[in-house]
C-alpha cells in the first residue's frame, strides 16, 4: 500500500474568469484550501498550484480554454512535480 509520504496532492489551478463557462477563482481557492487541509491531515505532500499560478501575471497563457492546461501549462506543472519529488527524495 502506498502511504501518505509517497502521495502528492495538487490544488486546482486558477481559471480565466472572463470565460463564462469557467468557474471563478474564488471557488477554485476554496477547493485549493480543502485539498491543503486533506494533505495536512493525512501527512501527504502538497503543491498549491493555485497560489503558485495566480501570482504569475502570465498564468492565462498556460490555459488552452481558460480551464485546461496547454503544452506550456503541462510543462510548468511537470517542473513543479519534479521539484517536489526531488525535495521529497532528497
Amino acid at each position: 500500500m502506498i502511504g501518505p509520504e509517497k502521495t502528492l496532492l495538487l490544488s486546482p489551478s486558477p481559471v480565466d474568469e472572463t470565460r463564462p463557462q469557467n468557474r471563478t477563482n474564488e471557488i477554485m481557492r476554496k477547493y485549493a484550501d480543502i485539498v491543503e487541509q486533506i494533505a495536512k491531515s493525512t501527512g501527504s505532500k502538497y503543491i498549491d498550484l493555485f497560489c503558485i499560478m495566480i501570482e504569475r501575471p502570465d498564468y492565462l497563457s498556460m490555459l488552452s480554454d481558460g480551464l485546461h492546461f496547454n503544452s506550456s501549462g503541462y510543462s510548468f506543472l511537470a517542473e513543479l512535480i519534479l521539484r517536489k519529488i526531488g525535495e521529497t527524495n532528497g
